[in-house]
């Protein structure tokens, strides 16, 4: 899994890179990086993401604060719990960018 935990599009094409050469295809956008999948200059790189098999997770805590509609942009809200179990059963690793 890789997770992202602020905005930065740069963060966002290094993902895009990584998940090409992996086969856990699990994105987790924290905080701000919920932001990143809303970006117009980054459709295309999403967009690519999205036809690779890329699955976008975000909090529900975090879609909630920010205000933002998560289900218009392929996003799957999880609960932080739920998180913290995938972590805890992830045998392939996870990178924090």
């Amino acid at each position: 899994m890789i997770i992202i935990s602020d905005y930065g599009a740069s963060k966002l094409g290094i993902a895009s890179e990584i998940v090409n050469k992996t086969h856990d295809k699990r994105v987790m956008l924290l905080s701000d990086a919920l932001y990143l999948i809303y970006s117009a200059d980054l459709n295309e790189v999403i967009e690519g993401m999205l036809r690779a098999g890329v699955t976008f997770y975000a909090l529900e805590a975090d879609v909630k604060r920010r205000g933002v509609d998560a289900a218009a942009k392929h996003i799957i809200v999880t609960t932080y719990d739920e998180f913290v179990r995938q972590l805890l059963k992830q045998s392939g690793g996870v990178i924090n960018i």
